[in-house]
């Protein structure tokens, strides 16, 4: 599985798995072959009121170029 593939099965999940309750903080692993990839972000609003998911991805060894 690529690591484009990775991050994107574990934001929805993540995005799934927030639901409808109140937005907190998450952070997410996934440990694979060439390394891990970490998705910290945290569901919040822009200016107008809109939902926006802001964070970073964190990727230790392999082929963390991409």
């Amino acid at each position: 599985m690529s690591i484009g593939l990775r991050i994107s099965v574990a934001l929805v999940a993540c995005v799934l798995a927030m639901g409808a309750g109140a937005a907190q903080a998450e952070r997410s692993t996934i440990v694979g072959n060439a390394g891990t990839i970490t998705l910290d972000w945290q569901a919040t609003q822009d200016r107008a009121g809109r939902p926006l998911i802001t964070g970073h991805v964190i990727t230790y060894g392999g082929k963390s170029g991409y």
